[in-house]
């Protein structure tokens, strides 16, 4: 439904603003309008999800460089963790500031990753939003 709105300050006919978090109406002539916030549900997410990689992944090179460059760790520490015999946690989403991502934005690209990798991982508390392939 394409409804026409106009301004009730000049009765000029209002534009549409959308933005990535903003949405509203604004006047081109007199500037008169509004805009409100929207955030989806994944961007003010709280929860300290942590990312666990489990044994049984291949250690090839480009796994090791993968691990490597997520954890920040160095190529011996990173296939110490592809070897481990136990599951290894790769990533603990904190209160760190980041201008890309939320914390629960920050796990599901890490987890996305991972997934495109083929790696065998797992997400706790339970990951409630969709991973990309």
């Amino acid at each position: 439904m394409n409804e026409i709105i106009i301004c009730e300050k000049c009765g000029e006919q209002m534009i549409c603003i959308n933005q990535e978090r903003t949405a509203g109406m604004a006047c081109p002539k007199c500037g008169w309008g509004w805009v409100t916030s929207h955030f989806d549900k994944i961007d003010t997410d709280r929860t300290d999800y942590s990312i666990f990689l489990k044994p049984g992944n291949p250690t090839v090179i480009v796994n090791i460089k993968l691990i490597a460059s997520l954890c920040s760790v160095n190529f011996i520490e990173a296939k110490n963790i592809l070897q481990a015999n136990v599951d290894t946690c790769i990533y603990t989403a904190t209160n760190e500031s980041s201008a890309d991502y939320s914390k629960a934005g920050k796990v599901k690209h890490i987890a996305s990753i991972l997934k495109a990798a083929k790696l065998d991982f797992y997400i706790m508390p339970d990951f409630p939003y969709k991973l990309e392939d």
